[in-house]
């Protein structure tokens, strides 16, 4: 599969202010916040931060979390010229979203097993 900035955004979920996480082991929803510092802090900058298995991204003054691999973080670094930040990257403390989450479900089963 070739990666570009379009399928990356196409197999991400933006993330946004007050988005709904839900927690399944415990059964409970929590709200995001700080979502619209960290876009202001990053604001024209293109960054990335990876943590536990996922990857979050801003470009354009948008926030994209999608699952972690190899190729995607080569292509933002590499082709894309995205330079590492540190910023909480939503889903990666076991949440999803509670709105998206079978398509979030769906995007890791396809980073496991690329067709």
């Amino acid at each position: 599969m070739l990666i570009n900035m379009a399928r990356l955004v196409e197999d991400s979920v933006t993330i946004h202010e007050k988005m709904t996480i839900h927690f399944s082991e415990t059964d409970t929803d929590v709200e995001l916040t700080g979502i619209n510092e960290t876009l202001k802090k990053y604001s024209g900058k293109r960054v990335y931060c990876a943590e536990n298995g996922v990857l979050g991204f801003i470009v354009n003054d948008f926030f994209y979390v999608t699952p972690l691999t190899r190729k995607r973080l080569e292509y933002l670094v590499e082709k894309q010229g995205f330079e590492q930040a540190d910023f909480f990257v939503p889903f990666s403390d076991g949440g999803k979203p509670k709105s998206f989450e079978n398509i979030w479900q769906m995007l890791l089963d396809d980073a496991e097993n690329p067709g």
